[in-house]
């Protein structure tokens, strides 16, 4: 081959490459980035796959609240929020969850990543999402403390059934319901489009999610049970029931003190206090016993009968009725 076929077979060769670099670039840009002119609120569809990160970009004033809520068919899509300028994100949504109210420090630019875990990139997986984002002023989200301690549910139909949803709009799924006239935690509210959202905990079987806010009416503050127990290992929130359980210990029935902490119908934590004083803690998940405090994991036994949660552990029983894990 003559030394000018080889040069022209390199020029070919790097030119060839640095079109498609400059192709794979246009083509990257052209589908992960977009400037927002949000003046209130806009709902954005969109789908990604395997290590995508579509970009978004707004302008925001200093004290303005960016909220930000992600629904998407793949759990492993979240988002994150930059300051354009920073390298320290203002939230991020593998630790926060997939709905943000921010108070913008400053003004200038700011930019929404929506992405894919490493593990689900890798297998270069699929979502399709939808992308909320509102721009407000100071006061456009109340945050954790804002309204009332509690709600009622207040429907027209005393019958009905108010929806839970997994986010704070409609286009989320149903992860539960609530009966009219139950009394609710107050855990913040924000405007979705409209509408006014509400994060909430039901008092009763400790339900979690967002309930249309025109559905709510404040409510007396929850009072929560204080007789004695000994403090929970994890210091948690108050009891949301207490009482007494059967429970057998060294050959002997008795009635033990109980506490339980109530995570939605079928989750909850039960402190049990012994009679020597010592205290078992019971975590259930899906109405299953998951987990047994005082020993090794293989040295209890759980069984069900007639309304009753059956526990065996070593010589110990407990048994702790559907009620108490369930609410009502």
């Amino acid at each position: 081959m003559s030394a000018d076929s080889i040069v022209r077979q390199s020029l070919f060769t790097l030119a060839a490459t640095a079109l498609g670099f400059l192709l794979l670039t246009s083509r990257a840009e052209a589908q992960v980035v977009r400037a927002l002119d949000v003046t209130s609120h806009t709902l954005i569809h969109e789908q990604l796959s395997g290590r995508e990160t579509d970009h978004f970009r707004l302008k925001g004033r200093e004290g303005q609240t960016l909220s930000v809520d992600l629904e998407a068919d793949n759990g492993g899509a979240y988002f994150n929020i930059w300051p354009e300028a920073a390298d320290t994100a203002l939230f991020a949504g593998m630790q926060e969850g997939n709905v943000a109210d921010v108070h913008l420090p400053a003004d200038g630019d700011y930019r929404i990543d929506v992405f894919l875990v490493r593990a689900a990139a890798r297998r270069d997986e699929k979502a399709r999402y939808s992308l909320a984002v509102a721009l407000g002023p100071p006061d456009f989200a109340d945050g954790l403390a804002g309204g009332p301690d509690a709600w009622r549910v207040t429907l027209a139909d005393s019958e009905g059934r108010l929806n839970v949803r997994q986010g704070p709009g409609r286009r989320y799924p149903s992860v539960g319901v609530l009966a009219n006239g139950e009394t609710l935690e107050n855990q913040g509210c924000r405007l979705s489009g409209e509408q006014r959202w509400c994060l909430i905990r039901a008092a009763n079987t400790g339900q979690r999610g967002w309930v249309a806010g025109h559905y709510l009416s404040e409510a007396p503050p929850i009072q929560h049970p204080t007789a004695p127990l000994p403090a929970r290992a994890d210091g948690s929130r108050p009891f949301d029931a207490m009482g007494e359980l059967d429970c057998r210990f060294e050959s002997e029935w008795a009635r033990c003190p109980f506490g339980v902490i109530r995570d939605g119908p079928g989750n909850a934590g039960v402190w049990i206090t012994l009679p020597n004083g010592e205290t078992r803690h019971v975590l259930f998940e899906d109405s299953t016993v998951v987990a047994v405090s005082g020993g090794e994991p293989s040295d209890y036994q759980a069984m069900q009968s007639d309304d009753d949660h059956i526990i065996r552990h070593g010589d110990e029983r407990y048994r702790i009725p559907f009620a108490v894990v369930d609410g009502g």
